[in-house]
Order: C-alpha cells, then structure tokens, then sequence
C-alpha cells in the first residue's frame, strides 16, 4: 500500500482509500492524504446500502454540503481535517446535499441526506445513503511503510577506451567555447526544477493507535 500510494502521489493523487473486506463484508477502511499523510485506519460496521433505505432520495452529482459534529480535542481535530480534504471546499447548494459526519463515544456515524422543501416554512431530510459507522483505530503520521523499497538500479556504462588526457584546443581571447553553447541550449530544453519522487517511510510513526486498555472505562473518550 506504501509503494501505491508513493506511485498516485507522484502523479499528483489527493486521497487513497482502501476498504478491506471478509467473506465479501466490507469491515475496515484506510484513507491515506498524499502526498504526505497522515493515514488513518477505521473499522467499518453498520453498513446499509442506498437500495437497502426505505423511501430514499436519488443522488446527483452536486457536490454536497459537509457537517462535521463533535470533533472537540486535538486528535479529533485531526481526523476531521483529513475528512474535510475529501470534499470540495466550496458545496453546490443547489443540489441540496448534505454529509454528515456525528461523532458520539469515538464512533463516527455517516450519514448523507438530501433537502425537501415541504413549503416555504418547512423542510425535511430525506437520506440519499450509504448509511454506515466507523472507529478509528490507528493514526500514522505519514504514509504507509515499506520496508523493503527497493529503487531502480543506475543504468549500464561502457568504457570507450579514449585517452582522457587529451587536451582541449585553446581558445583565443573573446571567443565562446562551441560546448558552452550547446550546454546553454539543452539546459533551457530541460524543466528548471525536477519534482522528487515521493518514497514512503521505512518504518511507521503512529500519532495514536487503539489499545483495549483504552476502553475500560466509559468516560474517557479521545476525539
């Protein structure tokens, strides 16, 4: 996941995200923020499709309105950025959509509704879906490790055979040098500053990860 996630960054990817699943059941995410992280990793529960809502609305392709609720302490802060960055920061009001993202106990609750205008004094929500649940699990301060990152070995050089302690002509007061030019020219031809590939970390830096120690009591609660 290190290697695809240097890969998409290099190629100037904003976000990754990875859903594992068991026995065809979705049951965790990772959302990755490149090019520098962090990465979060979330178990996923309580999921129910748009088909499987009684009386849902249609989607359109209107960027939604986002809500974020109950993200008070510095982690949570944290984790409500990242969840921030995956949507357009200026909404499409007219299509009436909304995300919203509750935070109660440290479980995160999805939801995605859109507006009904009833009349002119009344509106109501009708949920559009999906409809599922998430607990963070672990926090990573960059992007996924790789160990073992191996890079492209140098490519193959040949020995001429020439003398090396062949002089160069002398040049004669004023005059330019015939490979100074040429240097000048494939150098406007070159970019002037080549980006640096985005490799990830050999070894991981958690900001936070989940202990079941953390959870013997319920009164203390991290986002």
């Amino acid at each position: 996941m290190g290697r695809i996630a240097g890969w998409a960054a290099d190629r100037s990817y904003s976000h990754l995200l990875v859903v594992n699943e068991n026995v065809k059941k979705p049951n965790a995410i990772t959302i990755v923020y490149l090019p520098n992280g962090p990465t979060a990793y979330f178990k996923l529960s309580s999921i129910e499709l748009t088909k499987k809502i009684s009386g849902h609305a249609r989607a359109t392709e209107h960027w939604p309105e986002l809500v974020l609720n109950g993200f008070v302490t510095r982690l949570g802060h944290t984790v409500g950025r990242l969840f921030q960055t995956l949507f357009p920061p200026m909404p499409e009001f007219q299509g009436r959509q909304v995300v919203t993202l509750h935070n109660q106990r440290d479980f995160l609750f999805f939801r995605r509704h859109r507006y009904a205008f009833r009349s002119l004094e009344k509106v109501s929500l009708q949920e559009i879906g999906p409809r599922f649940t998430l607990k963070l699990r672990s926090l990573r301060k960059g992007l996924p490790a790789v160990r073992n990152l191996g890079e492209a070995p140098k490519s193959l050089e040949f020995d001429t055979f020439e003398d090396d302690e062949k002089e160069e002509p002398s040049l004669r007061e004023g005059e330019d040098s015939p490979q100074a030019d040429e240097d000048v020219e494939m150098a406007k031809d070159e970019p002037a500053q080549k980006e640096k590939k985005v490799l990830p970390p050999q070894q991981d830096e958690y900001l936070w990860t989940w202990k079941p120690e953390l959870e013997t009591t319920r009164r203390t609660f991290f986002l």
